[in-house]
């Protein structure tokens, strides 16, 4: 059976929720309010995961209860200087399009990525 990776990121104006394979993303899905019990099952059934990671700015993640479900934080991601005062406050959700976007472009000296949240 194939294994997939989730990525959720749990943001303030929607979740959207990543299922890859191979660091290929295959399926996209993106929710307004938290997913219901069946939208979930209906992810796993279809993409059962070897690994879940997450980010989340919102408080109610009690829907997120999967066993393998891990947070990932400001401090975790990225072995890259990071010009922010306090790094603690940046949004891992910001560092991961950083990091996303210098593996896409491996080749380029420099790179300017624009994140526009909520």
């Amino acid at each position: 059976m194939v294994k997939y990776n989730w990525c959720i990121d749990a943001g303030n104006s929607s979740i959207k929720w990543g299922v890859f394979e191979d660091n290929r993303l295959l399926k996209c899905f993106q929710f307004r309010e938290n997913p219901q019990a069946e939208e979930i099952k209906m992810i796993e059934e279809n993409y059962p995961p070897s690994q879940v990671g997450y980010a989340s700015v919102r408080g109610d993640l009690d829907w997120l209860s999967h066993a393998k479900a891990r947070e990932f934080t400001a401090f975790e991601i990225g072995p890259f200087e990071v010009d922010y005062e306090k790094r603690s406050e940046m949004g891992v959700d910001r560092l991961a399009v950083a990091i996303g976007a210098k593996n896409y472009f491996q080749n380029v000296p420099a790179i300017l990525v624009v994140d526009v949240g909520t």
